[in-house]
């Protein structure tokens, strides 16, 4: 809170002309590292409040890159301050998430199955890629009906784009605002000031009425849930995304169902 604070005071000494630019980046980014702390800690994993500390770091490393480029545009502010509050919040986060990488990997040795922790995209895709093998050898029906190798790779590379499709909206809404949604259509207004709408179109993903998921990709459902979006109530933004996806042809019956929260990193939109 107190490296959010540094960081306003001294954005607030740059050119009118960086209001939209490094002014508003280097708020947003700093905001976003309390705010994703406090909402992961809330969070009643181990998992999950790792996956917020990950983003908060990551936000950390944009206001140092940020503190660099006015160091290098405008070299009469002093910069010193924010540097040294950034680094020490740097090394905390480090050691908190050493700290809870040791717990989550002590409940698991001795708790496997009692694991409170979440799964994250990547190792969601790689269990459910997983289950379908062992499945596919344990269970002679299943295996009748891969019938060859392709049909196998052909589900995994449609999970793969599906999830590559899914980060790619939850960065940009990450940093949007004046979100709206009804069922499968949200949209909002990006850090750019574009008004962006990601609806489900037949049965593909679209943004502004362009496909962002592959040929190959099926698209069972696409849901937008948004809270916290009223003027003036004082928090972020919390878009969740539900989504269902198989691959196009004998495959269509197995549903890989996707679910991610995004904290918006503005305040109040």
């Amino acid at each position: 809170m107190d490296l959010v604070e540094i960081i306003y005071r001294l954005s607030a000494d740059l050119p009118i002309v960086e209001k939209f630019g490094l002014v508003s980046q280097i708020r947003r980014a700093a905001v976003s590292i309390p705010s994703n702390i406090a909402e992961g800690q809330n969070r009643k994993g181990t998992s999950e409040f790792l996956q917020f500390l990950r983003i908060s770091a990551g936000s950390s490393a944009e206001v140092e890159t940020q503190l660099l480029l006015i160091r290098r545009i405008y070299p009469d502010l002093d910069i010193t301050k924010a540097e040294s509050y950034l680094n020490e919040v740097r090394k905390m986060l480090s050691v908190l998430m050493k700290n809870l990488e040791k717990k989550r990997s002590l409940s698991t040795t001795h708790y496997p199955l009692l694991t409170k922790g979440g799964f994250t995209i990547i190792e969601l895709m790689v269990a459910m890629s997983l289950f379908v093998i062992v499945v596919g050898i344990t269970s002679g029906t299943f295996v009748r009906s891969l019938r060859t190798q392709r049909q196998l790779v052909a589900l995994m590379a449609a999970n793969d784009n599906a999830s590559q499709t899914l980060e790619q909206m939850t960065r940009e809404i990450r940093t949007g605002t004046a979100f709206a949604a009804t069922g499968s259509r949200l949209t909002f207004t990006n850090a750019t000031d574009e008004r962006v709408a990601y609806d489900l179109s037949g049965n593909r993903i679209e943004r502004n009425g362009k496909a962002l998921t592959a040929s190959n990709v099926l698209v069972k459902y696409l849901t937008f849930s948004v809270r916290g979006a009223e003027v003036g109530d004082g928090i972020s933004t919390r878009v969740t995304v539900f989504l269902g996806v198989s691959a196009k042809g004998k495959m269509e019956s197995f549903v890989t169902r996707l679910q991610t929260t995004v904290a918006s990193r503005v305040l109040d939109g």
